[in-house]
């Protein structure tokens, strides 16, 4: 698999320094990115989502909702508590996602 496979990549634990610098480098280069973190919560401010989301970067609650049968591509943190939600989520979705870590995605070339 090559990044180019890919063109609607979903991260989860996007706020994170690593995940959200190849979030944004992936939105950089034409692709259509979206995310959640455990620190985004309805009505309170986030700088960090703030800056993902003046990149293109669309942000979701850490609940599942931002994937869809679009995503295909799902990177994620090694925090084992974010996948919950997103792992059920991406589970009832038709479409079939890669699922990658971030170390595993970050050294791929």
């Amino acid at each position: 698999m090559n990044i180019s496979d890919f063109k609607n990549p979903f991260f989860i634990g996007v706020a994170g320094v690593g995940m959200s610098a190849i979030a944004q480098y992936l939105q950089g280069i034409g692709k259509n990115v979206s995310g959640s973190d455990r620190y985004f919560h309805p009505d309170e401010y986030n700088k960090t989502k703030e800056q993902l989301e003046n990149e293109g970067i669309k942000c979701f609650l850490q609940d599942g909702s931002g994937i869809t049968k679009e995503t295909d591509l799902v990177v994620v943190t090694n925090t084992k508590e974010l996948l919950y939600p997103q792992k059920k989520r991406k589970k009832r979705q038709t479409g079939s996602a890669a699922l990658f870590g971030q170390p595993q995605f970050s050294s791929d070339k």
